[in-house]
């Protein structure tokens, strides 16, 4: 994870985005930084699991969960977030990434895309997790879902390809866009 990006984890649906994201971000946070995670791909029983485990490892779980929330709250903080100059101390994660902007709209991806963006220039780390198409260009290829402008906009796009066995789910990554001294990982 490089400092001051926007990264954008690509993988199937089930495929360890949310698995290697929390491991992530509870590493972050045990390192001193401010840690937002937005989960809204997760259900009520799931969200339970997901906030004690943001609660012992001292990180900050957002998800429409309160009687009332919605979505778009979650999307306000973002905006609200806009208001501060120096973010350089925290890191936001979005699960997943099409719960924040519809990719396939050109209009509503930029828009969000934007603000992404502002919050980099503040010094934000942004990791986004988002899905791939349901079928690969070519064997083995995965496409991310979205517009152009997902890559286009994005510093690191990181293709989170799974392997699945009766007893584990090996994830290992290759990279679609790269500005930064990225290196290859195998996630067991």
């Amino acid at each position: 994870i490089f400092h001051q990006k926007f990264h954008v984890w690509v993988a199937p649906p089930n495929g360890g985005k949310t698995t290697i994201a929390t491991a992530a971000a509870a590493d972050l946070a045990k390192s001193g930084y401010e840690v937002l995670y937005f989960n809204l791909d997760a259900g009520s029983a799931d969200l339970k699991h997901y906030q004690a485990m943001a609660e012992r490892a001292g990180y900050v779980l957002l998800a429409p969960l309160e009687a009332g929330t919605t979505e778009e709250d979650c999307l306000e903080v973002i905006k609200e977030m806009l208001e501060d100059d120096d973010l350089s101390g925290c890191v936001v994660f979005l699960d997943t990434l099409k719960k924040f902007a519809d990719v396939i709209s050109k209009r509503s991806a930029k828009s969000f895309y934007t603000l992404i963006r502002g919050l980099t220039i503040r010094g934000c780390t942004v990791i986004a997790l988002a899905h791939t198409n349901k079928h690969a260009v070519a064997v083995g290829k995965l496409v991310y879902e979205g517009t152009g402008d997902l890559k286009a906009d994005c510093d690191i796009m990181m293709m989170l390809n799974p392997s699945k066995s009766d007893s584990e789910l090996v994830v290992s990554t290759e990279y679609e866009k790269e500005r930064a001294p990225v290196e290859k990982r195998t996630f067991v």
